[in-house]
């Protein structure tokens, strides 16, 4: 494939804006009539460097032949006038719905971001919802019988076997060859039934009883118990805000329903 560069030099200067000189508004290349401004080149390297990629020749080469590239696929796309071919016209209305759309939302959360006092607010009533919550270390062994699972038990009372054995054929293959240790949880975690047999064991226990959930009878000990540590406020307010983000959003489109004059054709499901 022909390659069409301007020097390597000139790329950088552009490139890092070395050159007072150079306007955003210069042509770095021509094809077939069309400018490639340095503003284009610009945006479209940044957009690369943005993604991880390094900002060296061989990016900045790249990106101007994929700008090159982009340019004749458009015009022959224009030649031969796909935009009003119907699969088309459809894709193109489709993805300028989603780029209006993406607009409205930006501008609105422009104009109403999420204040570090909301982030701060929301990890404070989010620390004071764990504070006495604990979580637990449990194994299980995950069988698919009642009657496997309590010979299991019995089997494990009597030493005759432990987890680590017992974890071989357990049906949860995630935790055969860790002895069936599925990490530490808080109770919501669990379902509804395992949860409340979980969280009124003492550190250590045996349940002396199989639980029963869709995927079959769980052989559950807790090994052990420890209070819920609260990541730091500097670890969580990205998540946060990023939650409350949404949450307004969510908000702002729920109050333009509220105002919108909707009306469902109930005649159509008849």
């Amino acid at each position: 494939m022909k390659k069409i560069l301007c020097s390597m030099g000139l790329l950088a200067v552009i490139a890092t804006a070395q050159a007072a000189d150079i306007k955003p508004t210069d042509t770095i290349v021509t094809v077939d009539k069309v400018n490639i401004t340095v503003a284009q080149f610009q945006k479209a390297l940044d957009d690369n460097i943005k993604a991880g990629a390094k900002n060296d020749a061989a990016t900045q080469s790249a990106v101007l032949n994929d700008l090159i590239s982009q340019q004749l696929l458009l015009s022959l796309a224009k030649k031969e006038n796909l935009a009003t071919r119907p699969d088309v016209a459809t894709q193109l209305e489709n993805a300028q719905t989603q780029i209006l759309m993406r607009a409205v939302l930006n501008d609105y959360i422009t104009k109403n971001p999420v204040t570090d006092e909301e982030v701060k607010k929301a990890y404070d009533q989010l620390a004071q919802q764990y504070k006495d919550v604990k979580q637990y270390s449990v194994r299980h062994v995950l069988l698919k019988t009642e009657k496997e699972a309590n010979q299991l038990i019995k089997d494990l009372k009597r030493k005759r076997t432990n987890f680590d054995k017992a974890a071989k054929k357990s049906l949860d293959t995630a935790n055969q060859n860790n002895g069936g240790n599925i990490g530490w949880h808080v109770p919501t975690d669990f379902a509804p039934n395992v949860a409340k047999v979980v969280t009124a064991a003492k550190k250590g226990e045996l349940i002396a009883t199989p639980v029963e959930t869709p995927s079959g009878y769980h052989v559950i000990q807790v090994d052990n118990i420890r209070p819920f540590p609260m990541p730091s406020y500097e670890q969580l307010q990205g998540e946060i805000r990023t939650t409350l983000t949404r949450d307004k959003l969510n908000a702002y489109i729920d109050s333009l329903r509220k105002e919108a004059n909707i009306k469902v054709n109930e005649a159509l499901g008849k």
